[in-house]
């Protein structure tokens, strides 16, 4: 699945760049950038297109790259829940 970067979440990449989110090392930089900077519409984008189990197998491997407050939110998160928010 391609998906276009968005440039608030991006600004780094140039304007056209394009995510493979079928390739486990492209998925952990969009997912890692869409948990610590991701508007509340990013982030539901990102469930939607990925799934909370997709989801949580990246930031197990990811977290240690994600600030502290942010990392500690979505481990609560996902202890949580198991479900897609609504």
């Amino acid at each position: 699945m391609l998906k276009k970067a968005k440039s608030h979440l991006f600004w780094f990449l140039e304007r056209d760049a394009q995510f493979d989110l079928d390739s486990p090392s492209t998925r952990q930089i969009y997912v890692q950038q869409v948990l610590a900077r991701g508007h509340e519409a990013d982030i539901r984008e990102l469930f939607k297109d990925i799934g909370v189990e997709g989801i949580r197998q990246v930031f197990d491997d990811l977290k240690r790259y994600i600030p502290t407050e942010v990392r500690m939110f979505w481990e609560d998160f996902f202890a949580d829940h198991h479900s897609v928010p609504k």
